[in-house]
């Protein structure tokens, strides 16, 4: 991802790159774009953007382009020029790339870092799983630096309602507990809504949350299999 040999250096306008479509994370926290700005205050722009012409040929034409690297330094570097009343030009590397390599530079740039939250990194696994569809989850893993096991359960974590993931939001480290509200979500949504609220108020553990689903269960589907709720233990 570095500069290349070779490779021409331009000054695009920070108007003319748009985000890459296979950024998962929302936005930057504050306080991690403003150290990185507090820095380039004194020095300067340090590195390169990596970015590619946009896909769309009208679009391409009117010379935008798709940032493939370097997001939390565009976003540190808009704040120093706004300070300074300047207009933001970023120093960028355009390669042509596909959207497979956009998809991994992404994947890269967002799970080195160790704040992404459940939600995020269940996108990321979903984009792999239809973009590299004819893969196991064990070969997505690889392509991650991830198991099978973190694959699969951040997998099922995308396929929750919407209720439950803000819950997840809420208390990042409750998968194992939102994710055995899935089948409840399924015929008793508002219950599992209740649930999900007393798990993030409450820190309900896993054990907790079984039996108040037990609760709900019908004859016959009480609690989960071993194996699945090993397979939860362990992705967790």
């Amino acid at each position: 991802l570095d500069r290349q040999p070779g490779e021409p250096l331009l000054q695009v306008a920070d108007a003319q790159i748009e985000d890459c479509p296979y950024q998962a994370r929302r936005p930057f926290s504050d306080a991690s774009v403003a150290e990185l700005a507090q820095g380039m205050r004194a020095v300067g722009f340090q590195g390169v953007l990596i970015v590619r012409p946009h896909p769309d040929p009208l679009r391409r034409r009117e010379g935008l382009y798709q940032l493939a690297y370097g997001h939390r330094r565009r976003a540190a570097w808009r704040r120093v020029c706004a300070e300074r009343g300047e207009a933001s030009l970023l120093p960028v590397v355009v390669r042509e790339l596909s959207d497979e390599r956009m998809l991994t530079i992404g994947a890269q740039e967002n799970l080195q870092r160790a704040d992404l939250d459940p939600i995020e990194e269940a996108q990321i696994v979903d984009w792999h799983q239809r973009m590299f569809a004819q893969l196991s989850q064990a070969e997505i893993g690889a392509m991650l630096g991830k198991s099978s096991d973190w694959v699969s359960i951040r997998a099922r974590v995308h396929r929750l309602p919407d209720a439950l993931k803000q819950r997840l939001r809420e208390r990042p480290r409750a998968i194992s507990q939102m994710l055995e509200l899935s089948a409840l979500a399924a015929r008793r949504p508002d219950e599992a809504e209740r649930l999900a609220d007393r798990i993030v108020a409450e820190q309900l553990t896993l054990e907790q949350v079984r039996a108040l689903v037990r609760g709900y269960a019908r004859p016959g589907q009480a609690g989960t299999s071993d194996r699945e709720n090993e397979n939860n233990r362990r992705g967790a």
